[in-house]
């Protein structure tokens, strides 16, 4: 690796059940790892739904969460996220059984 690369830490990873046709925080209230983080810190977040189709967002009520579709077939990468934007994500099922969100976070570190 040459100069200025960075790398990625494990934080943390868990699961969030969706019900209802509201939506869920991503983390399900477990901040546990990302409020040990400073707010300008870069993530990676990485997903993947057991069943069914979710979208995934910044905020929103009802089926109104603008984001990305996340399907049971594929596994998605976000984007680099600051620590205070990815602590405001949440989770919408979009079909009517209730998928299980799987997330890993992790933290660029440079080297």
């Amino acid at each position: 690796m040459a100069y200025g690369d960075v790398t990625y830490s494990y934080i943390l990873g868990g699961s969030t059940v969706t019900s209802a046709a509201t939506p869920h925080d991503l983390y399900g209230g477990a901040y546990q790892g990302l409020s040990d983080l400073n707010v300008a810190d870069v993530l990676m977040i990485t997903l993947a739904a057991s069943t069914g189709l979710a979208t995934i967002g910044p905020s929103g009520t009802g089926g109104q969460i603008p984001g990305m579709f996340l399907s049971p077939s594929a596994q998605l990468n976000l984007l680099a996220l600051t620590r205070d934007d990815a602590s405001q994500l949440k989770v919408h099922r979009q079909t009517t059984n209730n998928p299980v969100i799987y997330w890993t976070v992790w933290a660029r570190r440079p080297l």
